[in-house]
């Protein structure tokens, strides 16, 4: 049937009711439609692939496809496409397996648009509970009595934490994109009582050595780490028993029942027992005796079940829980202006969290009973793939983070969206499962799983290392060509120094200040140092002496975004017209102004630019040209060597300040190792408990380093190392692109950032260089105890690790104490 113009909808790109079709005489009971499956499924084109798939003796794709659903209409039984690949397939060959493993650290995360946003959570609970029944008087007589509650309670405390924001002055733009925990908040409280206390400006650059003190003890002195975790003198330990005592009373005031509010005001015994029952253990709290540790106990536990009584003066209640909170963590101390935000952001941050989790399994229980939609309460992955797998050794850790936007209108309006991050699982444990995936399901017998990569045995990195095996090695044919390759190839630190100032800087980019666009004026600076005129720069003066015969090869400018790739080629354009015809630039998307000659997708270039005589010059950020894509020549006497020749990394690789990728691959692997620890038989409950609660301390260390703290090398202590190696497979992955064929290359590091005091003139260690620290890495897998180890890892970093020992332009000195 046509439908008139007016009246026609179309379907969003991506999606089709296959399995959502509704007809007029199929409802249910309560005269729902029932979901349909379409009828046309069997012959449509879109779904071939998805047909073939259940039958096909051959399947070539991502592993992040195999966590979808089969198509109801292929299995009666619903499952996902990594159960039938258990199920019928006798072998699976994982390549990259390294990066499919990070592929799935990646999903060990969720995030929930909280609000802000048209799809956000706090607008379908305010249209399931509210606007629905104000709208149009529905409301189900059976529904879960608990849910108008609990679904009315959050929408107000999302409310009141976007007030909390709107009015942040001090730690707005500190606090702007980072994920806010209880913990982390807690520990800044007390950072800030401490600061006003002993008026030490170098108090919170001592308080992170405490920190990183206490990582390095626990791990160096396993027998004293309970004795350590539990020191009152020690900031870690004081932080954590507050923010255990701090966690319990919100648990009891939104989970429990009403009789609590009789308890809290009872000062027997037997009732304050009673109470502490509930929360699971005794709150302890530094620098308060046990009596003075109740009354506050009962007090805070009073003003938040008030919080959740209908009443006008929440937002009152509120803040006299943050006031009383910061008296007891200041003491007689002045309390801070800065303080007073923190714990109105922590007040309103908590009670966000904890009314979502109250929420959460009622609308769970919606969903199995299809009253609402499934990506409604949204874990990626989805929840029988976490079945699959096992627990993140971090539990359910979980935080909140902002972004604001101020209106450009003169009605001076703030838009803000609000997201909740939480780990819901450690999905990589499926690569080390897949063969006995369904042993659950009385199937014995698997297929034969076999992982490869070349860079996949690197012990330092967690996100990339692959904790089984090898088993198996390949090697080149021709040994002494890789003998001749190392030696030709050749690294260069060639910093810019910025002679514009009142005195002589290296210049850059990485680390440099982002304001008045610092950073993208010195990205610029280190174009022109290294194109200069094009008779005389580095680019093609290397272009015509290194490795130039039979014919030249190209060049790679590495950038740390497709926004600095931009950057790059337009000022190239602007400034450099004669080198612009013969620079190509990788892009997530062709610019409306741009000629698509130039400026290309990353599932281009194999095709476009290394046998395009015209391009000479690549510019593509790190990571953006995927593993397997070679950039060779296809045809002449070069044919199947690599297209580049030589690199420069205009920046040194770093994550965001509070970029979350090293967290997630150290809670990753701590949960494999756990996981696939072996225990005995005949081992104790009580012994089982102690190996659990040690691994989950161990790994609950390190995530408050990394969410206390920004993601600086100088803030890491023992945690540089594996952030550095993380970047060091993605560095040699990168420069893995100009050895195709068993080619020498010349790789340039521009960015003062690789080597900060070698660019001063001083001597650098392996705590300022990248360069050094990642030297240090290969040198120790390459010269591991275990000779096997040791002589895979020859075959496989050999190559890189002889050309970082003899850096041109390096100045070290491994002795000298570091401050990056």
């Amino acid at each position: 049937m046509r439908l008139p113009k007016r009246k026609r909808i179309f379907w969003p790109y991506g999606y089709a009711p296959c399995e959502n079709i509704h007809q007029a005489h199929f409802r249910n009971k309560t005269g729902k439609y029932q979901n349909l499956l379409c009828s046309g499924w069997y012959n449509c084109g879109r779904n071939k692939a998805s047909r073939d798939l259940v039958h096909t003796d051959l399947w070539v794709g991502h592993i992040i496809s195999t966590t979808a659903a089969v198509p109801a209409h292929a299995l009666a039984t619903r499952i996902r496409y990594l159960e039938l690949i258990a199920s019928s397939f006798d072998v699976v060959i994982i390549d990259e397996a390294d990066n499919a493993q990070k592929a799935l650290d990646d999903m060990s995360i969720s995030e929930i648009k909280l609000s802000g946003n048209a799809n956000s959570f706090h607008n379908f609970i305010n249209e399931q509970s509210i606007r629905r029944t104000a709208s149009q008087g529905w409301q189900r007589v059976n529904e879960n009595p608990e849910f108008p509650e609990r679904a009315n309670a959050f929408s107000q405390f999302t409310q009141r934490l976007f007030r909390t924001i709107a009015k942040l002055d001090i730690v707005k733009q500190e606090k702007q994109g980072t994920l806010m925990t209880t913990l982390s908040l807690i520990k800044e409280l007390v950072q800030e009582a401490r600061k006003a206390n002993d008026d030490d400006e170098n108090l919170e650059q001592n308080l992170i050595k405490e920190l990183v003190q206490k990582a390095r003890k626990a791990n160096d002195d396993d027998e004293n780490l309970e004795q350590n975790s539990q020191d009152s003198q020690d900031i870690l330990a004081d932080v954590e028993k507050i923010n255990r005592f701090w966690t319990s009373i919100l648990c009891l005031a939104i989970f429990d029942n009403d009789e609590l509010q009789e308890i809290a005001e009872e000062s027997g015994d037997e009732k304050w027992i009673t109470l502490l029952s509930r929360a699971g253990s005794t709150p302890e709290l530094p620098n308060l005796s046990a009596t003075e540790t109740k009354q506050l106990y009962q007090e805070l536990i009073r003003l938040s079940m008030a919080v959740l009584k209908p009443s006008r003066h929440v937002d009152n209640t509120l803040e006299q829980i943050s006031e009383r909170f910061l008296k007891y963590v200041f003491g007689d101390r002045e309390i801070t202006p800065k303080a007073r935000e923190l714990g109105r952001l922590l007040v309103s941050v908590s009670f966000s969290i904890i009314s979502y989790k109250a929420l959460k399994p009622i609308l769970k229980e919606m969903v199995a009973l299809e009253r609402i939609s499934a990506d409604i309460v949204h874990t990626q992955p989805p929840l029988d793939i976490l079945r699959l797998g096992t627990a993140n050794i971090v539990g359910a850790l979980s935080g909140v983070k902002f972004e604001i936007t101020e209106s450009s209108s003169v009605r001076q309006e703030l838009k803000i969206q609000v997201k909740q991050l939480a780990f819901e699982g450690a999905p990589r444990i499926l690569l080390y499962r897949l063969y006995n995936l369904l042993h659950a399901d009385a199937k014995e017998k698997g297929p034969a799983v076999l992982l490869t990569s070349a860079t996949s045995f690197l012990k330092p990195a967690p996100a990339y290392h692959i904790e089984v095996g090898p088993h198996y090695l390949l090697r080149p044919r021709k040994q002494d060509e890789g003998i001749e390759q190392r030696e030709k190839t050749t690294y260069h630190f060639i910093p810019a120094i910025d002679e514009s100032g009142p005195k002589s800087e290296p210049i850059r980019v990485s680390g440099a200040s982002s304001k008045g666009r610092r950073r993208e004026e010195n990205l610029k600076r280190l174009v022109d140092h290294i194109l200069k005129d094009e008779e005389d720069s580095y680019v093609f003066s290397n272009i015509a002496e290194f490795d130039a015969d039979p014919h030249p090869r190209k060049v790679g400018i590495v950038v740390n975004s497709y926004h600095q790739v931009k950057i790059v080629k337009q000022y190239i354009r602007d400034q450099y017209s004669e080198v612009n015809h013969q620079t190509m630039a990788v892009v997530d998307k062709i610019p409306e102004d741009g000629d698509r000659n130039d400026w290309i997708t990353s599932a281009q270039v194999e095709i476009e630019f290394a046998d395009n005589p015209q391009f000479n010059i690549l510019i593509f950020p790190m990571g953006a040209i995927g593993r397997g894509t070679n950039i060779v020549f296809s045809e002449g006497a070069r044919k199947l060597h690599a297209a580049i020749g030589q690199l420069y990394f205009l920046t040194r690789p770093h994550p965001t300040p509070h970029d979350l990728s090293l967290l997630v691959s150290l809670a990753g692997r701590a949960s494999q190792q756990f996981d696939s620890h072996i225990f005995t038989s005949d081992i104790s409950m009580e012994a089982l408990y102690d190996g659990w609660r040690h691994a989950r301390q161990q790994a609950y260390i390190q995530a408050r380093i990394l969410l206390n703290n920004p993601l600086m090398m100088s803030r890491l202590g023992n945690l540089v190392e594996p952030f550095v190696a993380n970047n060091c497979v993605d560095i040699i992955q990168t420069i893995g692109r100009a050895m195709r064929g068993g080619m020498p290359c010349r790789v340039f590091f521009v960015d003062a950032a690789w080597a900060p005091r070698s660019a001063s003139g001083t001597k650098d260690n392996e705590s300022s260089s990248m360069l050094i620290q990642m030297r240090n890495i290969l040198h120790n897998v390459i010269h591991d105890p275990n000779p096997v180890h040791a002589e895979i890892a020859r075959e496989l970093y050999e190559e890189f690790y002889e050309p970082l020992c003899r850096v041109e332009g390096l100045i070290e000195n491994e002795q000298e104490d570091s401050d990056d």
